[in-house]
């Protein structure tokens, strides 16, 4: 499932075959788009209380992605670059 708006990207998701689900920790939601500096706040504000499992990260393509866990055990992948990351 996918929602644009405002100039992001929501996508939800069912999990990657390299990350089998577990209850609890069986879906998660993909941000992404191109304003690195809202999207580096959006991440930051997800993180508080949470867990970061991988800080927002230059990748060999270009993109920056970051994945948390968010203070409520919701699980988020953050991209900039406007390309959704799953």
């Amino acid at each position: 499932m996918q929602l644009d708006a405002d100039g992001l990207r929501i996508v939800a998701t069912d999990g990657h075959p390299s990350y089998p689900a577990t209850v609890g920790d069986h879906m998660a939601l993909s941000l992404s788009g191109t304003d690195k500096a809202r999207l580096t706040k959006i991440f930051s504000n997800l993180a508080e209380g949470g867990k970061v499992q991988m800080p927002l990260t230059k990748l060999a393509w270009g993109a920056e992605v970051g994945w948390l866990k968010d203070k409520f055990g919701v699980s988020w992948t953050v991209s900039i670059d406007g390309t959704p990351s799953f």
